[in-house]
């Protein structure tokens, strides 16, 4: 049901479910630098739907290495069960049926950071955080981002309909 929590290390965290994430964790499953970790999914869908969709998608075995957490991304304490601190990776990719979604992403980010900086991590840990509209996206293309929250995170902000119109329009 995705209500058991695990101390992880050296594991990826997605952030929210999408129809993106199954191929985000084929990605990561076909990586060889993230060979041994384990793949962190939080949403506030049902799990079992969830679980559904990936063993469609994913082998059995790669299913394996996927963790499952059940809760809100509103929530703080929900958030620190994810041990991003001591992550290798985390991508927040946002519920999609949210009339806030990147505001979301954005508070959800906001809020990891103050985790890092409670915990004093010392290194920035790779961070994608997916935006639906475009002006969200190019506003933090355009703007460097706080200096601060350098410190933590490798800040990459996607756009996934810039991506797809990029592949698809292709220079002539």
């Amino acid at each position: 049901e995705g209500k058991v929590h695990y101390k992880l290390k050296d594991h990826i965290v997605i952030i929210g479910y999408d129809d993106v994430v199954p191929s985000i964790m084929k990605e990561i499953i076909n990586d060889n630098k993230y060979k041994n970790s384990k793949i962190v999914l939080q949403t506030n869908a049902p799990v079992s739907e969830i679980r559904n969709t990936l063993l469609s998608k994913l082998s059995k075995v790669d299913l394996k290495r996927i963790v499952i957490y059940y809760a809100p991304r509103q929530s703080v304490e929900e958030l620190q069960h994810l041990c991003t601190v001591d992550a290798k990776e985390v991508f927040i990719v946002g519920e999609r049926e949210q009339s806030d979604h990147d505001a979301e992403n954005m508070r959800t980010f906001e809020e990891l950071v103050m985790r890092h900086k409670q915990k004093s991590q010392q290194y920035p840990i790779p961070l994608t955080i997916w935006f639906e509209n475009e002006a969200s996206y190019a506003a933090l293309q355009l703007n460097d981002i706080s200096a601060e929250w350098k410190k933590y995170f490798e800040f990459k902000p996607y756009n996934f309909y810039k991506r797809w119109a990029n592949r698809l329009l292709v220079n002539s």
